[in-house]
């Protein structure tokens, strides 16, 4: 299958993408990611010292990958404070 070159915009400042766009530290810095947020970090390792590094924030959260997953009932209120802490002051 195809794949996207870059993570898709969801939002102003929020971004959604691959394993392969969280591995690629170049491709988040010139788009200006200032944090990581993984749903399968079981699926996929993330160079978690690399973003310290580069002071881009991570977490992960423990989700399955199946259609009827409670995605939003067990993790919303954690990824919302998490990207609001890394949101841009605006």
């Amino acid at each position: 299958g195809r794949k996207d070159e870059a993570p898709a915009r969801i939002a102003p400042d929020l971004l959604l993408g691959a394993a392969a766009h969280a591995a690629d530290l170049a491709l988040l810095q010139a788009l200006g990611v200032t944090a990581v947020l993984n749903l399968a970090p079981q699926s996929c390792d993330d160079p978690v010292g690399s973003y310290a590094a580069r002071e881009i924030g991570y977490t992960a959260l423990e989700a399955d990958d199946f259609s009827d997953y409670p995605l939003l009932e067990l993790h919303l209120e954690k990824a919302r404070a998490f990207v609001e802490k890394h949101a841009p002051s605006t």
